[in-house]
């Protein structure tokens, strides 16, 4: 699929798996086809941005860690671009 309309996800400051959930339905009313998001992996403390990545390993858990990703990924593509 050739992506008509992005959104890029700026994980930290805030934004977690389920704020980034609560947002898709507004995403895809604006015509959004596709979302690219900022790294999701454990960074510097404090990092703003995420790609500082101090471990690949694992999830940021101030975003929603291992679990909230696991939550977030089936419903984001079940409920909305299915």
């Amino acid at each position: 699929m050739i992506p008509t309309a992005t959104y890029r996800l700026q994980f930290r400051n805030g934004m977690t798996f389920d704020r980034a959930a609560a947002l898709v339905p507004y995403l895809k009313n604006l015509g959004i086809s596709h979302l690219y998001a900022s790294p999701i992996f454990t960074a510097t403390k404090a990092s703003t941005h995420g790609y500082d990545v101090t471990d690949a390993n694992e999830i940021e858990p101030s975003i929603g860690g291992r679990e909230g990703l696991k939550d977030w990924w089936p419903n984001l593509k079940r409920k909305v671009w299915d």
